[in-house]
């Protein structure tokens, strides 16, 4: 890296297609779904590369997804598809895979018809088919979660007999080889969740160790703290930080913040330079990830599509924090002054950053 470069190489957001994608509610239908060439625009502004995207593998959304992907790439940002490894059994909101032939589910601990099992040769090859069908758009990346990361895993004989993080190192091998073969430029992206403790992370990292050398981003939910960041970041050279930026940092609990501007804003550059000070090279924030429903009070409430031409603050926030998490103090005050005059300023009202300006209209 040379003096003014960003500090990482990869700088991305990620969420289930509510920011990348203009869509209405949870509807798969093509014509409630297009590009948010706002987004895509504010990314690149910002100095983000990089979106990850779940909940958007229906096959109605491939035309949205070339669409993306060619824009994406005019304005110089990568995208990823996010694929649970072998989940089967409803829609992706559930944590499905979509459109997974009946006869190849089994069962979970989730329960009956909700699973696939990688030891099965005709699942293997839909699979294998599935995964070019997700790549034909172009896309630039895979994120992989591992069925068993969300209890979703086969509870065949052959797959009970796979302890602890085996399970996940076979599945993730096998669809990473298939990527690998078809698309040999793309990056393969891992999601998991971490272990609570010190000890199981690095037990994590040991258990992992069998997996293809060219992984080399592995992100985990449950970073929700200074502390649980910190080990996660020195268990394994790999893992780097996944931070909820607005759960976490700006509106903890959804809530209007205790805490003022100032104080969440250095948070936000100091568990980004957590990262930088131990050499790594991506860091993703989520961002809107259930189209608003995260937020505390509408979790049953339809999930929206924020629409505005002006740069989000917070969006510039976390380009900002990516790009020089070593942004001093004064550097900070500066910034949160630029950000109030120029942007979209979201920063201090919850309901702003989910809907943006047209909150509380």
């Amino acid at each position: 890296m040379t003096p003014g470069d960003p500090c990482f190489e990869f700088r991305g957001t990620l969420e289930c297609g509510w920011n990348i994608f203009n869509r209405k509610g949870y509807s798969t239908n093509p014509g409630d779904i297009s590009v948010n060439h706002a987004y895509l625009d504010h990314l690149a502004e910002a100095g983000l590369n990089w979106s990850i995207v779940f909940w958007t593998n229906s096959r109605n959304f491939q035309d949205a997804w070339c669409q993306a992907v060619e824009y994406a790439h005019s304005n110089g940002i990568k995208l990823a598809r996010a694929i649970y490894g072998f989940s089967g059994g409803g829609s992706e909101y559930t944590m499905a895979e979509p459109g997974v032939p009946g006869h190849l589910l089994r069962p979970s601990a989730r329960g009956e018809r909700t699973a696939l099992c990688p030891h099965d040769e005709e699942t293997r090859e839909w699979m294998a088919l599935t995964l070019s069908e997700r790549l034909a758009p172009g896309v630039d990346g895979i994120d992989i979660e591992p069925a068993r990361e969300i209890g979703r895993n086969c509870i065949c004989e052959q797959c009970q007999a796979l302890e602890g993080f085996e399970w996940d190192v076979l599945v993730i091998n096998l669809m990473a080889d298939r990527i690998r073969m078809l698309s040999p430029e793309c990056e393969v992206i891992l999601h998991l969740k971490m272990a609570p403790d010190r000890s199981g992370k690095q037990s994590m990292s040991d258990s992992l160790q069998g997996l293809r050398d060219h992984i080399r981003h592995i992100f985990a939910w449950g970073a929700d703290d200074e502390s649980s960041l910190t080990d996660w970041l020195n268990a394994d050279p790999r893992f780097e930080p996944f931070t909820k930026l607005a759960r976490v940092l700006l509106f903890p609990g959804g809530n209007s913040p205790k805490q003022s501007v100032e104080e969440r804003v250095a948070r936000t550059f100091n568990w980004c330079k957590l990262a930088a000070n131990r050499g790594k090279s991506g860091h993703v924030f989520d961002y809107r990830i259930f189209g608003g429903t995260e937020w505390a009070g509408l979790e049953d409430g339809p999930p929206v599509s924020r629409t505005g031409n002006r740069l989000p603050a917070s969006i510039a926030l976390m380009g900002t924090a990516m790009t020089n998490p070593y942004l001093d103090t004064q550097g900070q005050k500066s910034l949160l002054s630029e950000l109030r005059s120029k942007c979209d300023w979201d920063l201090e009202n919850p309901e702003r950053f989910y809907k943006g300006e047209t909150a509380g209209t």
